[in-house]
This record gives structure tokens, sequence and C-alpha cells, in this order.
């Protein structure tokens, strides 16, 4: 290293962190997540595909890599030795019309800005911009201890050491509040001994946009159920991953952001009375359900005609919306229902609900009608042994 020295070849890794980099290039050599040779680095800084751009501080003549800095510190990212977080949140949360220019990413997550407009007095959108280095270990150890992480952090990115200094996760569990994490592991190797329960699922692998973010969804609606906590840190990954592998405007990306406003929807909705409640994935299976029965004239809409359908004995699945106010204009339902044999869910959003059912308004409750000729039966079949599942 110190022979190497050259004021242009800046910044360089110390022995210490050069370990740790060599070690982290070899892994990802490994995991074919690895591009050798300049040229290949720039194709990686122009397709927003790049995590972490490594050069030898001993290249003669160190001029013919003195593009890559430039390039990767326009990309927002740094070169050498640290990786960068996909840095578009604020044009994912904030309306359109922030923007000079509408991009298919944007108004996506519309829970959240229907939240920043109904409710101005408890929701609000902020904008943070965040100094490199920003990698997960980085960015959540800022954010919780009020400290500027630093470059030589990054060398413990992976298999990172607890932290020591005051932080507000050690504030929250000193005054007696139980904490509940669930997504991340890097939250389980900062603050292993701070949580109550925890979930976590291991990031290292930026081509997996699923595993995260699943084992999340898989605890987070029954965890709103429970009783036994005071915080709840629920650390999805996919779209952070999408943008890495995939790109901003990606389908992928698009996908991830509507499945989390799926969630959104569904955690906001929660009420004990809308029981079972789907959650996202059965969200997105339902709805499209009630699309293809709109569709084979198989659907009736309304809690009304639902009723019409129950009593009469031609009902499949009576579907209903959890944000319905009051919700007691639906409770006959699940009663008549019950009464009748027919599952019966809730869904989050009226206003999903109704789009669904193929109308510009909400749709509070709908019926999905028996047919037995129809091509949609072994579909409606599966959908009531998940609804049924919900009960057990």
């Amino acid at each position: 290293t110190g022979e190497a020295v050259n004021p242009k070849a800046y910044p360089l890794a110390d022995a210490q962190l050069t370990i740790s980099i060599m070690d982290i290039v070899q892994q990802a050599a490994n995991y074919k997540q690895l591009k050798k040779g300049a040229n290949e680095a720039t194709k990686t800084l122009n397709r927003g595909i790049s995590e972490i751009v490594v050069m030898a501080a001993d290249t003669e003549p160190l001029e013919i890599l003195l593009h890559l800095p430039l390039l990767a510190e326009d990309k927002e990212r740094s070169c050498e030795a640290f990786g960068v977080r996909w840095c578009r949140e604020f044009d994912f949360v904030a309306p359109s019309t922030f923007f000079e220019e509408s991009k298919p990413w944007m108004d996506k997550l519309k829970v959240i800005k229907r939240l920043a407009s109904e409710r101005g007095s408890s929701a609000r959108i902020f904008k943070a911009i965040a100094d490199p280095p920003t990698t997960s270990l980085q960015r959540l150890k800022g954010l919780t201890t009020g400290g500027l992480p630093t470059f030589i952090d990054v060398g413990n990115s992976f298999g990172a050491p607890a932290i020591v200094e005051d932080n507000f996760i050690h504030q929250l569990v000193q005054n007696g509040k139980r904490v509940v994490m669930m997504g991340d592991d890097t939250w389980t190797q900062l603050f292993p001994d701070h949580f109550k329960k925890s979930f976590p699922y291991p990031s290292f692998n930026v081509k997996d946009l699923h595993t995260v973010d699943n084992g999340c969804i898989d605890h987070l609606l029954p965890t709103l159920y429970e009783e036994d906590w005071d915080v709840l840190i629920a650390h999805f990954l996919g779209v952070d991953h999408a943008g890495h592998i995939f790109g901003v405007d990606s389908t992928p990306m698009i996908e991830k952001l509507e499945q989390y406003n799926a969630i959104l929807e569904t955690g906001e909705a929660v009420n004990p009375k809308a029981y079972p409640l789907a959650d996202a994935q059965l969200t997105i299976s339902i709805m499209d359900i009630v699309q293809q029965a709109a569709n084979y004239k198989q659907l009736k809409k309304g809690a009304n005609e639902a009723t019409k359908t129950l009593n009469r004995g031609i009902s499949e699945i009576v579907v209903m919306a959890a944000d319905t106010e009051p919700l007691e204009i639906l409770l006959h339902l699940p009663l008549l229902a019950e009464d009748k044999n027919v599952p019966y869910v809730f869904v989050p959003s009226k206003e999903a609900l109704g789009r669904a059912c193929g109308v510009t308004r909400p749709v509070i409750a709908c019926s999905v009608t028996s047919n037995e000729g129809s091509q949609l039966k072994p579909q409606i079949e599966q959908l009531k042994d998940a609804i049924e599942k919900l009960l057990i």
C-alpha cells in the first residue's frame, strides 16, 4: 500500500480495509456478481447496476482509470470501497407534481401520498440527502445513532459488529419498550440483543428480490394483530435490489412499488372486526379473480347485491373492503355467509376493489357467483381453499 501511494489514487484503502475488499470481491465472483476490467466496470456504471467500483492504485499510467471516479460520482456512487443504496426514494413517495417530468415509477405508493394529504397533522413526506457511504449498515448506523458513518465502516458491512454507541433502539429498550424486527438481517447484526422478537432474512444476494420481502409479509400482519410489542420495524429490500439489478424504469421496480402499496393499504386497514383479512399476496389473487369474474359476468357489486346472492344460494365467495366506514354496514355479510357455508374475506381497500370490479367508484363488497360451466371454476376453488386457511 505504501509503495503504491499516488495522490490521484483517492480514496486509498488501508491494509485492513483492503483485506475486507478482497474478500468481498472474491465472494462476488463466486456469486456471479463481478465484472472485471475497466471497460466492464464502465458498462456497469452506465447501466446503473454497479454496487462497488474497485481500482488498482499501482496501475500505470493511472490516468487510464481516472474516468471511473468521475463516472461513479456522476452516478451517485463513490468509487473504490463502498456501495450505494438506490437513491430515488423521494421520487417514489412524493407526488409526481413535485417534479418537472412524470416518470413511470412515480405515484405508485398511493397510501403515503394520501396520508400526507389527508392527515397533514400526523403525516409528512421529508426529503433527506445521504452523504456516502450509503450501504445498509452505514445508513442504519446513521439513522439510529445520529452519527456520521465513515468509509472504514464499509469493511464491516458483511458480518457487522454490534453498535456500541448510544442509539434510539437501545433507548427504547432501556425505557421498557418491546421492539419487534423483521426483514434485512443487518438489524440483528447491529442490535443482537435488543429485539423481543426478530425475523431476519439474508440480504447479501442483490439478485434476490423476494426472500426478505416475503419474510416481512409473512410476519407483518399477524404481528399487527398481536399486543406484545410497542415498536415494529419491517425492513423490506426488494425495491433496492430491483433498482440495482434492473434499473428504476424496469417492470420489476414498478411491480415492487405496487406490491408495497398493497402492503401499506393492508396495514392501514387493520381492524379487528375485518376478519379474516387477506395479506398482500392473497389480496392480489383475490383482485385477479374478481376482475376475471367481472369479465365472465359472474360478479355482483355492492353489499345489497352480495346479500341477494347469498340468500339465493348462488354466491361462491364474498369479498369485502376493510376500510369501509362504518364497517358495521357490512358485518351482516360474514354471519349470513357462515350460515350459507360460503367463504368470505376482507381486502384492504375499497378503491382497489372498485378497480378490480371494473368501475371507477369505490366498492365496499362484492360476490363472485356460481356458474358450473365457467372456466373460472378451478381458480375459484383454489381461492376458496386459500381463504379457508385464513380461518384455521
